[in-house]
């Protein structure tokens, strides 16, 4: 049981820094193409969204028999959209700002979509500092109640997506059709007392 439960660890571990070990890979082989800022951004981002739904996911594919172990280590994947989340929002600062505040608060003043994306980061703060045993037995049931703001993040992280989306409206659609699933199959299973 032991040995199945570290596979599992070590298999999680290894899927959620696959984004970031192809990333470190292409800027080694300076290989990030004609924009390489604009590259490290975009691909945070996908990065942070794709394990954002992941996590959302892990609570109904967990249900799953095969998949059960999941249950265990979502707190893994929550962390690491956390983290993908973070380093979007600084590689943002750093590369398309030029690391200057001023600039970041008028873009997150006038422009929407990034007033929606550091409206995801902020909802995930408290979520991020709270995954851990002692917040859980600290906050007893509103530990559950806090951890639903996971679902707002998700739904801003596409309104995020969306306002700057110049075209491959087919990803977006995907995106939305599969969080309504979520949200579907969480009300379903709340409805049956599940």
């Amino acid at each position: 049981m032991q040995k199945r439960k570290r596979l599992w660890q070590l298999g999680l571990f290894i899927i959620c820094l696959a984004p970031f070990t192809y990333l470190v890979r292409r800027i080694v082989a300076n290989d990030l193409g004609p924009d390489p800022g604009q590259f490290v951004v975009v691909w945070l981002g996908w990065s942070a969204l794709s394990m954002l739904f992941v996590t959302l996911s892990s609570a109904q594919v967990s249900r799953w028999r095969p998949l059960s172990p999941l249950k265990k280590h979502r707190r893994l994947l929550g962390l690491t959209t956390f983290f993908y989340a973070c380093c979007h929002m600084l590689a943002m600062w750093a590369f398309i700002l030029g690391r200057d505040i001023q600039a970041l608060v008028v873009e997150i003043v006038e422009r929407p979509y990034i007033t929606a994306g550091l409206a995801v980061v902020i909802l995930l703060t408290p979520l991020a500092l709270t995954s851990n045993q002692y917040s859980m037995r600290k906050l007893g049931r509103r530990w559950k109640t806090l951890h639903l703001l996971v679902y707002p993040a998700g739904a801003l992280a596409l309104v995020h997506y969306a306002w700057q989306l110049r075209g491959d409206w087919l990803l977006l659609g995907i995106f939305i059709l599969w969080f309504a699933l979520l949200l579907l199959f969480k009300f379903v299973n709340k409805r049956n007392g599940r």
